[in-house]
């Protein structure tokens, strides 16, 4: 993995997120090249992981999703999802990625 990719794991694992899982779209996808995803237990573990990605000064030019079960970072060609695990389970997006490489 590159630097990059390994601070934002860090920022998710020093935030006590669990299930992380890393997508590899580069061959695949011309808006980013790779996908995570992680599950927080509650709002306020959501809410830790951006002060994490804050904290690891991680660039991104947007987020959505501030003050509900689900924060997508626009990290530029990295895309952070954290969720809790009742969005997780409704919305299936590690599904969207069934055929791409999995690095985590």
């Amino acid at each position: 993995m590159n630097k990059e990719l390994d601070t934002i794991l860090k920022a998710l694992d020093d935030a006590k997120l669990y299930n992380i899982s890393l997508y590899d779209l580069c061959e695949t996808n011309p808006f980013y090249n790779y996908v995570f995803i992680a599950t927080a237990s509650n709002k306020r573990q959501l809410q830790a992981a951006l002060r994490e990605i804050d904290e690891k000064e991680i660039t991104y030019s947007h987020i959505e999703g501030r003050d509900t079960d689900w924060i997508l970072v626009d990290a530029d060609d990295i895309l952070i999802n954290v969720m809790t695990s009742e969005s997780r389970d409704l919305y299936s997006l590690d599904n969207l990625y069934l055929n791409s490489k999995k690095l985590i």
